[in-house]
């Protein structure tokens, strides 16, 4: 999403307070939280999968 919203904000999709959220950023806002989670989940394979590893 980042890719996309370097060329451009996308079609307006929430206008308020006289500004307009892009499709892009929204898309972005709303998919963050999940990467971020699933980032650290795989923190936490990769140190279970480091510490197996150190016991064989």
């Amino acid at each position: 999403m980042l890719y996309m919203l370097h060329f451009g904000e996308g079609p307006s999709i929430i206008k308020c307070a006289g500004s307009a959220i892009g499709l892009w950023r929204f898309i972005l806002y709303a998919v963050t939280p999940i990467m971020i989670s699933k980032q650290i989940i795989s923190l936490i394979h990769l140190y279970t999968a480091s510490l197996d590893m150190a016991a064989i």
